[in-house]
């Protein structure tokens, strides 16, 4: 891999870690915010569960993603 091509993959990762972090934080504050939850029918909206599970799936597929892009970078410079 060029320089180039390693600063702006380092620079892109970072973007869209930053990304997924801020969007499945707003996504569950507007979810959990919303004005439909009340008192009465606050059972029906208990889906800690499934945003624990979307963090983790948002997660691994950083990870995925760092990992291949570490492979990319050392095998760049194998010819």
């Amino acid at each position: 891999m060029k320089k180039y091509q390693k600063i702006s993959g380092v620079i892109v990762g970072t973007i869209i870690g930053v990304l997924n972090f801020i969007i499945f934080r707003e996504i569950e504050y507007v979810y959990i915010s919303n004005d439909l939850i009340g008192e009465d029918n606050r059972p029906l909206w208990q889906v800690s569960d499934y945003f624990i599970a979307l963090e983790i799936l948002f997660i691994v597929t950083y990870i995925a993603g760092i990992i291949l892009f570490i492979k990319l970078w050392r095998k760049g410079g194998k010819r």
